[in-house]
């Protein structure tokens, strides 16, 4: 493999995430190869557009159609800070008349003073975002690699010269330095399908696309954009629909979110990603995101597939628990892929913020790094395990008569059923929960499909199976917003 470390010299990431636009509040981390590719590209400009350095960054563009060629990302545990966006008023160009056309009134103004001198000069505002590094760190901010066998001690010194040459990433201010390796610690992100995180990676013709875009006086193009996701352990033999999980945190906001008002949490970010559909693409979100399928002859116009659910992230599962939500997750289809999953993932990443009316607005942080809350991680909720309990209870498909009897039992392995798992070997019924943190049944409102339709009984739930399950787990009427959502336990508990 040949690979390039990066370590950020002062301290601090300045690269705007290009998913946000022109907003620029939110930092592009890790890395995106392609940011890499371009800097180095630059580095071959400067050393004067040797031949043996370009035939090298020709090696580095991979083909789309081969998934296993993309390149690897390991960052290190360095993050220390969230990000910081910063106003700032930056000077334009100098203009020869030190007036200006006030476009209301449409009279000449006199710019602003600055001191005792008037200067044909405004000022602009721009915003700046960046997140701060551990700069004691005795490992490599970031390493950025690309796989293969034959990589020959040549290539390696012709990346070395590039590296060295490398003086930034992002911003001027993102000063770095680079250098060469062939040993790479287990990656962090890598080119996945089924991935969850969107980085922009070079691929064929990008070199040739940035020389004409230099020769023209043009920006840098945006390069293309490839799902990625974490290194997959060792399949296990029972799966649910849903495998990666697009998980938020939530910030801000007056108060702290119960769990009880999760359904109407769900339901808003449902509509949030709907709406960004509209704007985006000028259409209505598709089956695999609304649920709903062209309207039947009956009317009904749910669909019975499969798709998307939108779930609550409680701090649960510990003995200081205290059942409010730490943010909300959305749970992609194990399979959803190609030009539909970038569809979605590309909603995904603009949406910023939870209205809530009443109840509040919140900043919908994207958690795309080892979060330092447990219950932000995504395996405190996939497992895998062979014991499962519910957060949310579950609301029963039909009504049992009896919410802890016999009906109820066989309802609850007919939901498990539902989601491809396995009928379970035990189940437990209560009103009780079976979990720290996580309210009595009673607190939580009755769940109801649709306006007009009558409200499902539920309760909380324990199952345990005679092989080990793979998550996320949600069973149940209302599992696509978050009802009957389960977190694996401990074997014993």
């Amino acid at each position: 493999m040949l690979a390039f470390r990066i370590r950020y010299l002062l301290g601090r990431v300045a690269a705007a995430d290009f998913a946000c636009g022109n907003d620029k509040n939110r930092v592009e981390w890790p890395p995106h190869p392609d940011r890499l590719l371009c800097a180095l590209v630059q580095a071959w400009g400067d050393l004067g557009c040797p031949p043996a350095e370009h035939e090298l960054l020709l090696r580095l563009q991979s083909p789309l159609e081969e998934p296993s060629r993309l390149p690897v990302v390991h960052v290190g545990t360095t993050t220390a800070d969230a990000d910081v966006a910063r106003v700032s008023f930056v000077p334009v160009n100098d203009n020869e008349e030190p007036f200006y056309r006030d476009p209301t009134t449409k009279r000449d103004k006199p710019f602003s003073m600055m001191g005792a001198m008037r200067i044909g000069r405004d000022r602009k505002e721009r915003r700046f975002v960046s997140r701060t590094v551990d700069l004691n760190s005795a490992e490599p901010h970031a390493i950025i690699g690309w796989p293969g066998d034959g990589w020959v001690a040549q290539d390696y010194d012709t990346a070395a010269r590039l590296a060295r040459m490398v003086g930034y990433l992002g911003h001027s201010s993102s000063v770095v330095a680079v250098d060469v390796t062939d040993a790479v610690p287990p990656p962090t992100w890598v080119g996945d399908e089924h991935g969850t995180l969107l980085l922009r990676v070079p691929t064929d013709g990008r070199v040739e696309a940035l020389e004409r875009a230099f020769q023209a006086g043009h920006r840098p193009p945006v390069g293309v954009w490839r799902p990625y996701g974490r290194p997959k352990p060792t399949p296990v033999s029972r799966t649910t629909p849903w495998s990666d999980m697009v998980v938020f945190r939530l910030v801000g906001g007056p108060h702290r979110l119960p769990l009880v008002s999760s359904v109407r949490a769900t339901r808003r970010l449902r509509e949030c990603l709907m709406d960004v559909f509209r704007e985006i693409h000028g259409e209505d979100a598709p089956e695999v995101v609304s649920g709903r399928a062209p309207a039947a002859a009956n009317g009904d116009a749910r669909t019975r597939s499969p798709h998307l659910a939108f779930v609550p992230l409680p701090d649960t599962g510990h003995y200081h628990a205290r059942g409010h939500l730490l943010g909300l997750a959305i749970l992609l289809l194990r399979d959803l892929n190609g030009e539909e999953r970038l569809r979605v993932l590309k909603a995904i990443a603009p949406i910023k913020e939870l209205d809530l009316g009443t109840a509040g607005r919140w900043t919908l942080e994207r958690q795309t790094l080892e979060a330092n809350v447990q219950g932000l991680l995504p395996g405190t909720w996939t497992g895998p395990a062979k014991i499962w309990a519910t957060v949310t209870p579950m609301a029963f498909d039909t009504d049992p008569g009896d919410p802890f009897g016999a009906v109820a039992r066989r309802g609850v392995a007919l939901a498990c059923t539902r989601v491809g798992l396995p009928e379970p070997s035990s189940v437990a019924l209560a009103a009780t929960p079976f979990l720290p943190g996580v309210e009595h049944a009673r607190e939580f409102p009755l769940f109801r499909p649709t306006l007009g339709a009558p409200c499902r009984r539920h309760t909380h739930v324990r199952l345990e199976f005679d092989e080990i399950v793979q998550g996320p787990v949600a069973i149940g009427s209302g599992r696509y917003l978050g009802h009957g959502l389960c977190r694996p336990m401990p074997y014993g508990e």
